[in-house]
């Protein structure tokens, strides 16, 4: 398994190449679990570009999404935001 850097717009992610497919890594800030997200090389470029998350990865969850947006998973997000 190997890994590169890839700049993104909310600054650099680790991409992990497994075989023929990428995913990014991330490590929730909140509760420090690593999550490993598949993506195309074609998607991280349409976000880094500019587009909106949901528009270059629109087959991930809003959870997974917001993960790329703040590095805190889902669980830990409802925790952090849940309704009064």
């Amino acid at each position: 398994m190997a890994f590169e850097l890839y700049d993104g717009p909310r600054g650099t992610i680790k991409l992990i190449k497994k075989e023929d497919k990428r995913y990014v890594e991330f490590t929730c800030k909140q509760c420090q679990d690593v999550i490993h997200v598949p993506v195309t090389l074609t998607q991280l470029n349409t976000w880094a570009a500019g587009a909106m998350i949901q528009h270059a990865f629109p087959e991930l969850s809003a959870d997974v999404r917001e993960l790329f947006i703040s590095g805190i998973c889902g669980p830990c997000f409802d925790k952090l935001f849940r309704e009064v």
